[in-house]
């Protein structure tokens, strides 16, 4: 009866670290469908400044449909990062969202498209031009 308790204990402590294994393989992704490009995360009631807030998600769902149009829109992901990065500013989310820039930035660098690096001059326009693209 003890071996068979032991052999019980052992087979659970076992099911449980493949469990363990299992789900630390997977990864939650704030990417949205298969493409690459991080969520907007919604707002705190106390941060939505009317138009403002519509105007920014407008402007995001704009950048994210011309890039799953077109991958090789470098202009959209450019603008894309400096969105993540006001947000990050507005809202205090600077984990997430220096993280969604960044990874903007990578999927330019990572591009064979020839005009990436002439693009990196959009970044020194105003912060407010991106909502009125």
């Amino acid at each position: 009866m003890r071996l068979q308790f032991v052999h019980f204990r052992l087979a659970m402590l076992s099911l449980f670290i493949s469990f363990l294994f299992i789900s630390c393989g997977e990864k939650s992704s704030n990417l949205v469908s298969n493409t690459k490009i991080p969520v907007l995360l919604d707002r705190n009631e106390k941060l939505r400044n009317g138009k403002e807030w519509d105007d920014v998600m407008n402007s995001y769902q704009k950048l994210k449909l011309a890039i799953q149009k077109n991958d090789d829109d470098q202009e959209s992901k450019i603008r894309l990062a400096q969105l993540f990065i006001r947000e990050a500013r507005v809202t205090g989310e600077h984990g997430h969202y220096y993280n969604a820039a960044l990874n903007m930035t990578d999927q330019i660098l990572n591009s064979k498209s020839k005009n990436r690096y002439g693009l990196f001059g959009l970044g020194n326009q105003s912060r407010y031009s991106i909502i009125s693209s």
